[in-house]
């Protein structure tokens, strides 16, 4: 499991990268406001775009369950996921 980060400021977002979400799967129920968690991925293109679609429907989902809001931007082998709500 990934190592919960505190204090990690969130990059400008594109458009395209963009979402209000939650996940259980990922840990991120354990997230409080604030906080992060870096997703790293294999070295294969379609690595980073199968990482993407998981982490974004599982955040969909637990959002609408838990009323949660996360956001997430693409990092150098990864994604780094933060809860904003």
């Amino acid at each position: 499991m990934q190592e919960i980060e505190k204090n990690i400021p969130i990059p400008p977002a594109r458009a395209f990268m963009k979402t209000n979400a939650g996940g259980d799967k990922y840990g991120l129920m354990e997230l409080e406001i604030g906080d992060s968690r870096l997703y790293l991925h294999g070295t294969g293109k379609r690595d980073h775009y199968d990482l993407r679609d998981r982490l974004v429907s599982s955040m969909y989902q637990r959002s609408k369950k838990h009323g949660r809001k996360f956001t997430y931007r693409a990092m150098d082998g990864g994604f780094r996921v933060w809860r904003i709500a």
